[in-house]
């Protein structure tokens, strides 16, 4: 109960400092300052089950392919008359979306860090 309350104090500072006004449009920019918000959320979850290799591997390429997937998943939804799945939500798809975008960004400005092979390993098989 105290991390949930803990991250929604985190939430609401994070957002706050972002929000003033600037554009003429404060409420679309809470509204854009949450949703970044939850998606660096889902980024960190993902790094954390996965780490940087599996974007670093196929860099550029691999993330145009995984957006591909998401706007296909998003189409069906929206053009198609597609549902929502248990496994992957529209709004997860939406989130995933941000994410990968801001990676291809990453990857263009360099900020991705490299593939490193896994460690070799010596035992040999039969």
């Amino acid at each position: 109960m105290a991390t949930a309350f803990r991250d929604s104090v985190r939430r609401k500072a994070v957002i706050d400092a972002l929000v003033n006004g600037e554009s003429g449009a404060p409420e679309l920019e809470r509204a854009l300052a949450v949703a970044f918000f939850d998606a660096f959320k889902v980024f960190q979850d993902r790094q954390k089950k996965y780490g940087p290799n599996n974007i670093a591997k196929r860099r550029e390429a691999g993330v145009l392919v995984r957006i591909d997937d998401k706007l296909a998943r998003l189409a069906r939804v929206y053009l198609e008359g597609g549902k929502d799945t248990p496994d992957e939500s529209v709004e997860d798809s939406w989130l995933d979306g941000i994410n990968y975008f801001a990676i291809g960004l990453m990857l263009h400005r360099r900020a991705w860090p490299a593939f490193v092979p896994p460690a070799e390993d010596n035992n040999e098989r039969p």
